[in-house]
């Protein structure tokens, strides 16, 4: 079965299918990153702790579309001069 695109919309889904998908002793790994970087689903409901990074400051599928910068070495190179 495809998963749909990483975009911010459906990256909870795509968390949904890889809990299922995974061997247990994966979970560990998955539990981390959901924790750091999706947010906990709290066990009522289809509610989410907010996580450490928000999806929208790592998630790089938007601006891969857009053929944008995808680091910001950019802005190093202007801080190192």
């Amino acid at each position: 079965m495809l998963c749909p695109p990483p975009s911010i919309e459906n990256i909870h889904a795509a968390i949904e299918h890889l809990t299922d998908a995974l061997p247990d002793e994966l979970q560990p790994l998955l539990d981390w990153f959901e924790d750091n970087y999706v947010g906990r689903r709290l066990r009522r409901g289809n509610v989410r702790r907010p996580p450490l990074f928000p999806v929208g400051t790592w998630n790089l599928y938007e601006r891969t579309l857009n053929n944008e910068d995808k680091t910001d070495n950019n802005a190093e190179a202007a801080h190192r001069r």
